[in-house]
């Protein structure tokens, strides 16, 4: 099977049929915490195999919300140049 690379030269997503073992144990971590009442509210970006990609919100949000969301643009912003840059 061949491995697909981006323009940097590092691997565009998992070899076919293979999960990303942090994406899984991220989501099993907030599943948990959802069921147990901790977490009132998720807002999620999602990107596909194919680099397609989805967004979703459920809950309850606030200012606070919206402020954690820039920052994680910025922190992926900031990592995606700094793979840019390799």
């Amino acid at each position: 099977m061949t491995e697909i690379v981006g323009l940097n030269g590092k691997p565009f997503a998992p070899p076919d049929g293979e999960p990303h073992a942090g994406v899984v144990a991220l989501l099993e971590r907030l599943l948990e915490e959802a069921r147990a009442g901790e977490c009132v509210g998720i807002a999620i970006v999602q990107r596909y195999r194919d680099g397609s990609t989805s967004r979703a919100a459920q809950g309850f949000y606030s200012r606070q919300t919206l402020g954690e969301l820039h920052l994680i643009a910025m922190e992926l912003a900031d990592q995606i140049r700094a793979d840019d840059m390799e």
